[in-house]
């Protein structure tokens, strides 16, 4: 969302217990598959010095009317004086940001959830509110390496068991598969008598740039005390509804059993097919 006025806008952020709304402009970027949702403000002020509160770091709320839509921490102040005016910008980043920003702690774990590698691996950069949703089996060997950054080691364990990663406005991560069977929660309405319109214009895209026909998943197991290793495990899911064909082979080492391989393969259907629109 964006606005480049000052009438009304009913976005307001709270920075250290203290609200703003009065802002020249702002924007709001978010999206389901994009980490870390950016948020940026600007607004005029005082020649004088910026409370102390106003700096990197600081954790900030931002809220549509009295409605959270965004936890997350301020990244940058740009403050520009002159001589009839002063201003000031702020932006940020929801809770993915350091996830994103930070490298992961190096770990080898064996016969661990989901939600134990999200414990394991997050909790020490700061993010203790976690939720994740039952994945079934746990991983037989999960290894993050040097130099990984936690979001994409917090990704790929994700994926392997059909789940995607994202933050809620109250800045509880949340690990589970997106819900693309609910009910429409908006309606866009733009028509010519301009009766009942909530938009000014709308751009409709279709592509099938990551869109596939069949999805294969490789992967491997290292076997245990009750099975033997295996290195060739491999599922295949297809999208019914492609009209085409274009098909895709994915190398996923971590993905450790046919169930893994599975649901890794459905995501790609899945997230390509709602990407597609």
């Amino acid at each position: 969302m964006q606005n480049n006025s000052d009438s009304g806008s009913a976005i307001s952020i709270t920075i250290d217990g203290h609200t703003h709304r009065d802002w020249l402009r702002y924007s709001i970027d978010s999206d389901l598959f994009t980490p870390a949702d950016a948020w940026q403000m600007s607004l005029g002020i005082p020649a004088g010095k910026l409370p102390g509160y106003l700096r990197p770091w600081a954790k900030v709320e931002v809220r549509e009317g009295d409605s959270l839509i965004l936890t997350g921490r301020i990244d940058s102040l740009r403050r520009r004086i002159s001589k009839n005016e002063s201003s000031l910008e702020l932006s940020g980043r929801d809770g993915a940001a350091i996830l994103l920003d930070c490298s992961a702690p190096i770990l080898t774990q064996r016969e661990v959830t989901v939600a134990e590698v999200c414990a394991s691996m997050l909790r020490p950069v700061g993010v203790d509110k976690i939720k994740v949703q039952s994945s079934g089996a746990a991983y037989k060997k999960v290894a993050v390496e040097p130099g990984m950054s936690a979001w994409e080691a917090l990704q790929r364990a994700a994926e392997a068991s059909g789940l995607w990663p994202w933050f809620e406005p109250d800045g509880t991560l949340m690990v589970a598969a997106p819900d693309y069977s609910r009910a429409v929660d908006a309606e866009l309405v733009l028509v010519k008598d301009g009766t009942g319109n909530n938009v000014l214009d709308i751009t409709l895209e279709e592509s099938c740039n990551r869109r596939y026909s069949e999805v294969t998943v490789l992967g491997q197991s290292i076997g245990g005390e009750d099975d033997e290793a295996d290195t060739q495990l491999t599922h295949t899911v297809k999208d019914k509804g492609a009209w085409f064909y274009r098909p895709l082979i994915r190398d996923e080492g971590h993905v450790d059993s046919t169930d893994m391989a599975s649901r890794r393969a459905r995501k790609i259907i899945t997230d390509g097919i709602m990407e597609s629109l």
